[in-house]
């Protein structure tokens, strides 16, 4: 059974889709306490939260116009590069998005895992590490696919 790149690349893109709305990490939540004698005496309420998430949709502050880009744009560029090979298929294009795809999946692994690290991490991060490493993957395949298709043709000649 041939694994197909662009199988593993939209299996990769649609994870780290899913990803941008699960939590990413997890810390323990610290509410403060007016003095040390109610530390020994008074335990946290019921409806008190032991744990907080961190969802990189959280990370999109109007105050900071450059994070309105940067966090969806880590999430979707894999469906970006997915369409822009589709809509333009030049070798030239081809040959520059070989380099580029399999960048943008480390970096995109990398910016998750920064915003991430801070805290424990969590579920939405596994998966948006699986993507962008399955995308990764697909890249490298592709690219050794297409270093090996001019030895197939002079070969057959």
């Amino acid at each position: 059974m041939k694994i197909q790149f662009m199988t593993l690349k939209k299996i990769g893109a649609v994870l780290l889709l899913v990803s941008f709305f699960l939590p990413l990490s997890r810390c323990e939540n610290i509410r403060p306490l007016e003095s040390d004698d109610q530390a020994l005496t008074q335990e946290a309420p019921d409806d008190f939260e032991k744990y907080e998430y961190f969802y990189a949709w959280e990370g999109i502050s109007k105050d900071q116009p450059l994070t309105i880009i940067v966090f969806p744009l880590a999430f979707l560029w894999p469906f970006i590069f997915i369409g822009l090979r589709r809509r333009f298929k030049t070798p030239k294009i081809t040959r520059n998005f070989l380099i580029l795809e399999p960048i943008a999946a480390l970096l995109g692994a990398y910016f998750v895992f920064i915003i991430s690290s801070l805290n424990a991490l969590y579920i939405g991060f596994f998966v948006a590490t699986t993507g962008a490493l399955l995308f990764f993957l697909g890249s490298v395949i592709e690219i050794l696919e297409f270093f090996k298709k001019p030895e197939r043709r002079s070969s057959q000649q």
